[in-house]
């Protein structure tokens, strides 16, 4: 019985290491040199990736005024992709797609923050190969840090951080502490 309660709790730590989003979405300021938003896809059988900018009006590296706000949704304009499915490869040409930022009100405090968002993304690749369509879409949740400098807010330059959901981690730490005080009592009946 009791081996079988280490089973159990180590088998909850690795399926919540699993559970891990399948989808990692990278957005950083645009400072106008390019692509600021990218993303992987990936599971059972397939990959796929698109990279592409948004305007440089939405998400910027100007600043933004105190109290003024940021989000909603926007373009994503897509220079590259790729696809894996089963085990044929391809370049993909994606469509204009879309992006949902949730809304971030500035403080008007003048003090750095942390602001949690959510990223959403959709858009329709074309197989350069094949010329099959498929649609592709996916989010997250993470934060944005900025700063306060001259007047303004500007964002730091890694952007959009994606955090693991709640639920998630909740999981991995039941199952690790778990393993450990089971490991912790044997250690104390054997002294």
């Amino acid at each position: 019985m009791k081996r079988l309660l280490v089973g159990i709790l180590l088998l909850c730590s690795l399926v919540s290491a699993e559970a891990f989003a399948n989808t990692i979405i990278g957005y950083s300021p645009n400072d106008g040199s390019g692509d600021n938003f990218g993303f992987i896809t990936y599971g059972p059988g397939f990959f796929i990736s698109g990279f592409g900018g948004t305007p440089a009006d939405f998400f910027n590296t100007l600043g933004y005024a105190p109290g003024s706000t940021l989000g909603g949704f926007t373009d994503i304009f897509f220079s590259d992709g790729f696809a894996k499915i089963g085990p044929n490869s391809s370049e993909v040409f994606y469509n204009v797609g879309t992006l949902f930022l949730s809304t971030i009100t500035f403080p008007t405090n003048g003090q750095n923050f942390r602001a949690p968002v959510s990223v959403g993304f959709d858009a329709i690749g074309t197989s350069v190969d094949t010329g099959n369509s498929f649609e592709v879409s996916s989010g997250a949740d993470g934060y944005i840090q900025f700063y306060f400098s001259s007047g303004a807010y500007f964002a730091d330059s890694r952007g959009f951080v994606e955090t693991p959901e709640p639920g998630t981690l909740s999981l991995l730490c039941i199952g690790v502490l778990g393993v450990i005080a089971r490991g912790g009592n044997k250690l104390l009946r054997r002294s």
